[in-house]
């Protein structure tokens, strides 16, 4: 049941994020479109510097602009459009979501429902952290995100301008019902929604999910790690062995 429940929650997250980078490109192909539209009528006026000054702005930023920067860093399209979905939602809050320095994903991601709930509890609580702390020193607010595949294994690193988590202890936050226990409006950092869920998820395998740094008041935030790892290509062959024999009805049972 409890895989039944996080699959469907993590499809549930991808299709969301889909839908969000659509709209974002749709948006932006309107406003391109616009923009030539205001060429030619620049050029029907005869305002043809004007003209070339739009179309000189138009080359140097292009006509789409995807809403993660270096996201070809991430060799996993659907990874691509879950965070590209996660920034345009990041910059409505006046965040700005970025990949860290040693980020590399070379491949398809071997657990991608896991991977996209762990990771998107992880940013959304970034996001909420930086949102209600204090802007750094250059008046920015942001959430870095940080992963590197080896293998079936994805780590990921998610940090954050806020505040920190406070004075709760880290192992508190992924405790069973922590979340219930305030509104998520006056948790420390906006901090610990989800993560109960997101550890119990990534232990399932052997991964994990945790706290690297507690952050302090004034920035930067918390630092939370995690490691989720999915099945090896013998494994999934084995797996799917299995539910083979099982049979239609065997699978409708355990659901």
């Amino acid at each position: 049941m409890l895989r039944d429940r996080t699959e469907l929650r993590g499809l549930t997250r991808q299709l969301d994020a889909v839908g969000a980078l659509s709209e974002a490109l749709r948006a932006q192909r309107h406003e391109f479109s616009n923009q030539v539209h205001t060429v030619a009528g620049l050029l029907d006026l005869g305002e043809v510097a004007e003209a070339r000054s739009v179309l000189g702005r138009l080359g140097a930023t292009g006509p789409l602009s995807f809403p993660l920067e270096q996201a070809e860093l991430l060799g996993d399209p659907s990874l691509q459009a879950f965070l590209g979905a996660k920034g345009i939602e990041a910059s409505e809050r006046g965040v700005v979501l970025r990949l860290g320095a040693e980020t590399l994903v070379r491949n398809p991601v071997a657990a991608a429902q896991d991977v996209t709930t762990v990771l998107g509890n992880l940013v959304d609580n970034a996001v909420r952290a930086a949102v209600a702390g204090s802007p750094d020193s250059s008046g920015e607010r942001w959430v870095e995100v940080e992963l590197l595949d080896d293998g079936p294994t994805l780590h990921i690193v998610v940090a954050d301008s806020g505040d920190g988590i406070g004075g709760i202890e880290p192992e508190q936050l992924f405790e069973r019902g922590f979340t219930t226990a305030l509104p998520a409006s006056e948790q420390p950092g906006g901090h610990g929604l989800g993560l109960h869920l997101s550890r119990q998820l990534a232990r399932r395998h052997g991964g994990d999910v945790w706290v690297i740094s507690p952050g302090r008041p004034g920035g930067p935030g918390a630092v939370f790690g995690a490691r989720v790892v999915g099945l090896t290509d013998e494994e999934k062959v084995d797996r799917d062995s299995r539910l083979g024999r099982a049979g239609p009805r065997g699978r409708t049972g355990n659901g």
